[in-house]
């Protein structure tokens, strides 16, 4: 299918993103970040304007499935919510924020470079003086691993992997009933 070389530019682009990540690059990290979201949208337009057409006698697979997993959280609230407000707001879930780390804020917890304020601001460290500031992610109280972009990406795309694999299963069973 069509959809799968989707993601797998996306899984090169989230390698691209880490590789921003870890290289503390802004710009890189924005284009990156934009990219994985595109790419992790454009699954379901090429599912929907491409592969579909390739099965005339299976729509209705197609949209069965796609009317179950169009309301799953990872795709509401991440995939369609992120790229809406990055493609049509250029708006992020993240920010940086440039301040002293050492005087303006006092940190709870610690996972690796992660750290959550007592206001419950969730930071990564940059470097001494500058933090990304992941804003709409504060809801939990621990730290996770999940809270890294590049893992909100992995996240997702493993959802469209499993999506891809239900589908083809659904696929497979009706045509070969």
């Amino acid at each position: 299918m069509k959809a799968d070389q989707v993601i797998r530019d996306c899984i090169f682009c989230k390698n691209e993103l880490k590789d921003a990540l870890e290289t503390n690059n802004s710009q890189k990290i924005r284009v990156n970040w934009i990219t994985c979201l595109t790419l992790l949208r454009m699954v379901g337009h090429v599912l929907e304007k491409v592969d579909k057409k390739n099965y005339p006698s299976s729509q209705i697979v197609f949209s069965s499935l796609w009317n179950e997993k169009k309301v799953d959280d990872v795709f509401l609230n991440f995939i369609e919510k992120e790229r809406n407000e990055a493609i049509k707001e250029y708006k992020f879930s993240f920010k940086e924020d440039n301040f002293q780390v050492e005087t303006d804020n006092e940190f709870l917890f610690q996972n690796g470079n992660s750290f959550l304020s007592q206001s419950g601001e969730r930071m990564v460290f940059m470097d001494k003086k500058r933090a990304i500031h992941f804003a709409s992610k504060t809801k939990q109280i621990t730290i996770v691993e999940e809270e890294r972009l590049d893992l909100w990406v992995e996240n997702a795309i493993e959802w469209w992997t499993d999506y891809l694999k239900e589908l083809k299963f659904r696929l497979n069973e009706s045509q070969n009933p």
